[in-house]
């Protein structure tokens, strides 16, 4: 009997294992993190990023569109 084991999750559990989440969480603060910019960098899909963020912030993380916008982790809540 094989087991069958979902790509996708390994290749999650791959990105999360290597991020350095201080420096994203530095970049983030700053205003300079850009989610296009980090994933092409990685050579990750930006979904899969931003699922990883997700995973590691919670509802922390905030992701704003429009001029304005951009990726904020909302401190009130952390």
């Amino acid at each position: 009997m094989s087991v069958k084991t979902n790509s996708n999750s390994k290749s999650k559990q791959k990105i999360t294992d290597s991020i350095n989440w201080s420096e994203v969480e530095a970049s983030i603060n700053a205003g300079s993190f850009k989610i296009k910019t980090f994933a092409e960098a990685k050579g990750w899909s930006q979904a899969s990023l931003k699922e990883s963020l997700v995973e590691h912030f919670g509802d922390n993380i905030l992701f704003k569109r429009g001029r304005t916008g951009g990726v904020f982790i909302n401190q009130a809540k952390a």
